[in-house]
């Protein structure tokens, strides 16, 4: 299962920029994988790894757990 969207550009240069995930779900863990996104740009729009976690985190919380307090056992 994935999905993908598009920015429209970087702010920088003129062009789409992909992001893709693939996630697999076995039992109860769940892997996310954004290597078909793209690679870096020169504009404003790269992440850190840990951002990307934080995203993952927050998205899983919201569809999955909306009312589980956000806490280091979430």
């Amino acid at each position: 299962m994935g999905g993908e969207d598009w920015l429209d550009d970087d702010g920088v240069d003129d062009r789409p920029i992909r992001i893709h995930v693939r996630i697999d779900k076995r039992g109860d863990r769940a892997t996310f994988d954004f290597s078909g996104s793209d690679r870096q740009v020169r504009g404003p729009v790269n992440t850190t790894y840990f951002i990307t976690c934080s995203a993952v985190y927050y998205a899983m919380k919201a569809l999955a757990a909306p009312d589980v307090s956000p806490n280091e056992g979430c």
